[in-house]
């Protein structure tokens, strides 16, 4: 037998991962008691395992594939390829992400929308970085054409998708601490929405929280004075539901139609 005889490589599949093995060459050696020649055709053991292979998929920067359980079930979280949409009022740019079955906004709406509409400390950096801040009723209307403000619902839509309020926050924030403040505890930002901390506006030209906090309004009212938000924070990965006088600014993430 001789190398030209060998086996041609062959592929095949397990568990969806294709792997390949290839033997190798086959070679003779003479035996020394005998003068015979004998073939050495031992084949090293692949030493490829599932648990090896870690697959990741990036796309413009968007984070990579990640694994995650949930009382024992496996799930993935693969965040799509960001894309941008252009709003026709004032020509800015933002990048959205498909969460689910969902498209949002992956950065905060900086509409000037006047009366309504604030920059955090009335500093135009601060409102290229994490937008402008709205009161409940201007939110309801401020999104671009073909978007809309999330109900409370679609709100708990995302959150659920994600693995649930006390994992999600970590899941959504932005990572490191150029934005957040230190610790930023937990934070993926896997799933690509990338939550930014633009604090709020409590009234009579006072801002307080940016970089601890993201406050983003529902537009899901509690009664004729309150409205629900979606709240995250620096110090911990979880998110918070609460309600809050409608009067205060906060920043909004746009949902798509």
């Amino acid at each position: 037998e001789t190398a030209d005889n060998s086996p041609s490589e062959t592929s095949s599949t397990k568990d969806d991962v294709e792997y390949t093995t290839k033997p190798s060459e086959n070679k003779t050696f003479t035996d020394s008691k005998n003068g015979k020649k004998k073939t050495n055709d031992s084949r090293p053991e692949s030493n490829t395992k599932k648990e090896d292979i870690d697959v990741h998929e990036t796309a413009d920067n968007s984070p990579s594939e990640t694994s995650s359980t949930k009382d024992d079930v496996e799930y993935t979280t693969k965040p799509s390829e960001n894309k941008t949409s252009t709003d026709s009022r004032d020509g800015q740019t933002y990048k959205y992400v498909k969460i689910g079955n969902q498209y949002w906004m992956a950065e905060n709406l900086n509409y000037d929308a006047g009366s309504g509409s604030w920059v955090y400390d009335n500093n135009s950096s601060n409102a290229t970085t994490y937008g402008r801040l709205y009161d409940w009723e201007t939110a309801c209307n401020v999104c671009p054409d073909g978007w809309h403000l999330p109900s409370d619902a679609e709100w708990t839509e995302l959150t659920d998708y994600l693995g649930g309020e006390n994992v999600v926050g970590g899941k959504m924030k932005e990572t490191g601490t150029s934005h957040w403040s230190s610790p930023n505890e937990g934070a993926t930002n896997e799933s690509g929405f990338s939550a930014l901390p633009g604090g709020c506006h409590v009234g009579n030209g006072n801002f307080n929280g940016v970089g601890s906090y993201a406050r983003f309004w529902s537009s899901t009212e509690t009664n004729s004075y309150n409205a629900w938000f979606l709240k995250l924070v620096y110090d911990y990965s979880v998110v918070y539901y609460r309600n809050y006088p409608k009067g205060h600014g906060f920043s909004v993430r746009c949902v798509k139609d």
